[in-house]
């Protein structure tokens, strides 16, 4: 089975090409395979209020899992608290010498279920915002860090998802290795290799990145079950999946790809959503403690990974492969799936004679992915005010 490298490939050259032509990435594909951690700083490039506006607003408006907006922002530049956030988590002394940084608090009543997965996807915004500005960031692992939530002054009834350090990247950051698509994308049950090889991306312009960042959503209300889905567009989103950011770079997060219209139809009544049943392919994400992937010769590592970054790196993962398609002129349904969904999705989705552990596989989402026949747009306003805190929380 031929594997998706880029660096070799022909959308290697279209990256290098346009990423000289001009500063910043504004085509979407571009700006989710250039993106890359960022953990040193130009001291000489300042970070303005006006930028942390328009990322936090990138943030806000970005399309959660269940429609909530549970999110609320603490804008950091005092130098002391932030040396308190390096000194509060492992790994984190690099965030002392940004020049600003944005705390992601998420407000988890008003998303019980999928608050991790939601303030996710709206740090995975806030960093393609970024990036649209010539700054970088990062993902800071905090599993809701008590010394950094006294530093910030937050209570026990808000979750400190992360803290983002934002600021001009000293040097230009190179992305890291990816592990191929079909180590972590099985088609038709769940570990079952893809039935037939993956072309090449597409090397080709898809939509501005700026277009996902402005609060306007588009959900497919019925699909076009007549048109399929082009194996080379599929091949270019998922290509930008396995480029999200995730712990350690491990990359726990599993795909299933269902084209099977009986399967389809049992998975859409798994889902609660009949729509989802008429899509030309269904999309299942999973988080995994696997310690192989579908297909690794060389075997994984078998250390586990805390099930809170699974859960971040499988939601960054999803909304990459939204963007993916969408900017290509696919369209999406997302249905976030509750804790009996995933329990019976272990049964439906494992190869025969499997158990699917819930120690070892947990489904978040199912993704109806195709043309759509008739969609629902969808507008979200900007940030209001009393979600920015400046400094500590509660601070305007």
């Amino acid at each position: 089975m031929r594997q998706l490298h880029l660096q070799a490939g022909l959308l290697a050259g279209l990256i290098l090409a346009t990423s000289t032509a001009r500063a910043q990435p504004t085509d979407a594909l571009e700006a989710m395979l250039g993106r890359a951690s960022v953990r040193a700083f130009d001291p000489a490039r300042a970070v303005t209020d006006g930028e942390l506006r328009q990322i936090m607003d990138a943030g806000y408006r970005t399309q959660t899992l269940d429609g909530s907006r549970p999110f609320e922002f603490i804008q950091i530049r005092d130098p002391k608290t932030l040396q308190a956030i390096g000194q509060s988590g492992k790994h984190a002394g690099w965030m002392a010498r940004a020049p600003a940084a944005i705390a992601i608090v998420v407000r988890t009543p008003e998303s019980r279920r999928f608050y991790r997965e939601n303030g996710s996807i709206a740090m995975l915004n806030m960093t393609y915002k970024a990036q649209q500005l010539g700054l970088g960031t990062c993902f800071l692992g905090t599993r809701n860090n008590r010394r950094m939530k006294a530093a910030l002054g937050i209570g026990d009834k808000r979750h400190l998802l992360t803290v983002i350090p934002i600021g001009a990247p000293e040097s230009r950051p190179k992305s890291p290795k990816r592990y191929p698509v079909e180590w972590t994308v099985s088609e038709g049950r769940y570990g079952a290799p893809l039935k037939t090889a993956l072309p090449e991306p597409e090397a080709k312009a898809t939509a501005p990145m700026a277009s996902f960042l402005d609060g306007s959503h588009t959900v497919v209300e019925r699909f076009d079950a007549a048109r399929p889905v082009e194996p080379a567009k599929l091949a270019t989103a998922l290509e930008a999946m396995r480029h999200a950011p995730s712990s350690k770079n491990k990359q726990h997060w599993r795909w299933v790809l269902v084209s099977d219209s009986t399967t389809k139809q049992r998975i859409a009544g798994v889902a609660g959503d009949r729509t989802l049943a008429g899509a030309p392919v269904v999309a299942v994400l999973a988080g995994s403690q696997d310690s192989r992937p579908f297909v690794n010769p060389r075997g994984w590592g078998r250390r586990r990974t805390s099930p809170t970054f699974i859960n971040h790196g499988a939601a960054m993962a999803l909304r990459n492969l939204q963007i993916g398609l969408e900017s290509q002129g696919l369209g999406t349904r997302v249905r976030g799936l509750g804790r009996r969904a995933d329990q019976r999705l272990r049964t439906l989705l494992a190869r025969p004679g499997e158990r699917l552990s819930g120690k070892r596989v947990h489904f978040i989402a199912a993704v109806g992915l195709g043309y759509g026949q008739r969609v629902n747009e969808q507008s979200v306003e900007p940030i209001p005010g009393s979600r920015i805190h400046r400094e500590r929380y509660g601070q305007r």
